[in-house]
């Protein structure tokens, strides 16, 4: 008795949740094609491939798991981060980040542009207010910040996580300013030393966590890789994440 009491109790859940998620695309629509990326092909394998001339190029060359055709939409758009500005305001107090992003592929249309942003501050839960800003032809696409405070605090450097609403993409940027406060009244800097990374888990049923890029990366780090290649597949189960409220 209690068996069926659970279930119906869990059938319950279902039904309540349902109506409020968000509808996630099974395909990938978009991908990014520079830094370092981990694709989820299945419960048993994934797909990494990182920045070099063999990695930027068509998925259709680059997915070697074995369901490779099914996960991405055959219209698809590619990008590239391009450069990563700091812009200080015209009184020096205040500061935002905006992120250039590039198409990697010609003929792609308006309708191809990176979707609306959301941001995460590192692993602080913090809302990070991002948009997202392009020219007509969505040749120069820009991921913008709001304005924060332009302190020491800030040029330390800082870890954002990146989502687009209703894909299964999440992308990590790091970076550090050039010096303690690099802010002076109008300029902007490009930062050098900036680290980017995506995991992507097409056919997921919620956008990927944090938890889960971070876990998913971790068992890659460690695992067993070709020493010549920068696009390989490697057979590993999905990884047990733990969340702390």
């Amino acid at each position: 008795m209690s068996y069926i009491i659970s279930i119906h109790y869990l059938l319950l859940i279902f039904i309540f949740v349902i109506p409020n998620s968000i509808t996630i695309e099974s395909q990938l629509k978009f991908v990014f094609f520079n830094g370092f990326n981990i694709i989820r092909c299945s419960d048993n394998q994934v797909q990494v491939y990182e920045q070099d001339d063999e990695s930027k190029n068509l998925l259709t060359k680059i997915l070697n798991c074995d369901n490779g055709a099914e996960i991405f939409d055959s219209g698809y758009a590619g990008f590239v981060w391009d450069k990563l500005k700091i812009i200080c305001s015209s009184a020096s107090d205040q500061v935002h980040e905006e992120l250039h992003v590039k198409r990697m592929f010609e003929g792609h249309k308006v309708k191809d542009m990176l979707p609306d942003a959301e941001g995460q501050l590192g692993q602080s839960k913090k809302s990070y207010e991002l948009q997202v800003t392009s020219d007509d032809d969505g040749e120069n696409t820009v991921i913008k910040s709001k304005d924060q405070p332009a302190n020491d605090l800030y040029f330390k450097g800082r870890t954002i996580y990146i989502w687009f609403p209703g894909h299964p993409i999440i992308c990590q940027i790091k970076f550090k300013g050039e010096e303690s406060n690099s802010c002076s009244s109008g300029t902007e800097q490009e930062i050098e030393d900036v680290n980017y990374a995506c995991f992507y888990n097409p056919g997921a049923d919620e956008e990927p966590t944090v938890e889960e890029m971070i876990a998913e990366f971790k068992q890659v780090d460690e695992a067993e890789k070709p020493d010549d290649k920068k696009a390989y597949v490697l057979d590993l189960e999905k990884p047990v994440c733990i969340y702390f409220n």
